[in-house]
């Protein structure tokens, strides 16, 4: 039988919108969170993205992630600009 892995939505939100609100948080989330283990499609993206400025040591606040979502052309994929604005409203 396949292994069934467990999704929260709202955790994944809560998350992402966590570090969108407080940037420091990306090294702690990091650290017990990989990014296999966003499961939604939309998210995925948006915490790599995270990841990817956090290793350029740009803080992951909404400007910034927006924008590396769009040079990388998946701004619109992951729900555009309004959906990085959810999370923060949600986290």
């Amino acid at each position: 039988m396949p292994e069934i892995l467990q999704f929260s939505e709202s955790a994944e939100k809560g998350v992402l919108g966590s570090i969108l609100v407080n940037q420091a948080t990306i090294h702690q989330v990091r650290a017990i969170l990989p990014n296999a283990d966003m499961f939604h499609p939309k998210r995925a993206p948006v915490y790599q993205v995270m990841l990817d400025l956090a290793d350029d040591n740009t803080p992951p606040d909404f400007l910034a992630v927006c924008d590396l979502l769009e040079r990388r052309k998946q701004l619109e994929k992951v729900g555009g600009a309004s959906e990085i604005t959810l999370l923060i409203n949600e986290g």
